[in-house]
């Protein structure tokens, strides 16, 4: 085993363990972006991963942030982009002997979000020169999303370097991915086999308030009424005798 295997494993086993205590798997890698960034030698690091019936960008790891002012500056909000057509392009690529794409415009990806002309412009603030974009795999060799790598100048890529971040990013979210539900869990939460007083529309829903989303992106993502999820809020609360998600939180979190 190599300096560089065990530098990545001890990361793995130590964000691993950060999850596992409770703490949420976005806040721990945006506090260790210098160490990604440093080893893969990129400015910008985006993790996206498969959720129901789309991939969404999970994970936008940079030290400025201005990846992320960007997309707000342009419109972009990361959960809402549907990255489907970009992944179907980039699917054909993947064969045995080809481990990554590489990415010479952000049209690529912003095809049907942006313009070109906006895509160009957004290119320009954010000094973007080239991208690689590797393969995520669950445990069973299912691709379930896609690691993307950005550079903003003409530097030594080293790609053995980065099909090896590619396996920690792997290797930190199969535990958490659902494979069943097409679902990644932002903390240690496994409540399938903890909720057994709850329909199976009550545990969808409880799922998706402990990963933090707020209501009314659960009604549009469950496509139902926002007072159709209160009511079944209220019936959840009345179930484990709690009177806000905070205390759903506790209470589960405790549990388990």
């Amino acid at each position: 085993m190599t300096i560089d295997q065990v530098t990545f494993l001890e990361k793995i086993i130590y964000i691993q363990a950060c999850i596992i205590e409770g703490h949420d798997i976005r806040a721990i890698l945006r506090k260790d972006t210098p160490f990604f960034k440093t080893e893969s030698g990129a400015d910008t690091i985006i993790v996206c991963v498969e959720n129901e019936d789309h991939v969404e960008i999970e994970y936008v790891l940079e030290e400025n942030q201005h990846f992320l002012f960007l997309m707000r500056k342009y419109n972009l909000a990361p959960k809402e982009m549907r990255l489907n057509r970009f992944i179907e392009q980039c699917n054909s690529h993947f064969t045995v002997s080809n481990t990554h794409v590489a990415i010479d415009s952000l049209y690529q990806i912003f095809e049907g979000t942006l313009t070109q002309k906006k895509t160009l412009a957004f290119e320009k603030e954010m000094g973007f020169y080239q991208g690689k974009l590797f393969p995520v795999h669950n445990k069973k060799g299912k691709k379930i999303g896609f690691v993307v790598y950005f550079f903003s100048k003409n530097a030594a890529i080293h790609e053995k370097k980065l099909i090896q971040l590619t396996e920690v990013f792997e290797l930190l979210i199969r535990p958490f991915y659902d494979d069943t539900r097409r679902l990644l869990h932002g903390k240690c939460i496994q409540v399938d086999e903890r909720m057994k007083r709850l329909t199976e529309k009550e545990k969808e829903i409880t799922q998706k308030v402990l990963q933090g989303k707020a209501h009314k992106t659960i009604a549009q993502e469950l496509n139902i009424s926002i007072n159709t999820l209160k009511t079944h809020m209220k019936n959840i609360f009345s179930k484990y005798g709690v009177n806000s998600k905070i205390e759903l939180h506790n209470k589960l979190m405790g549990a388990l």
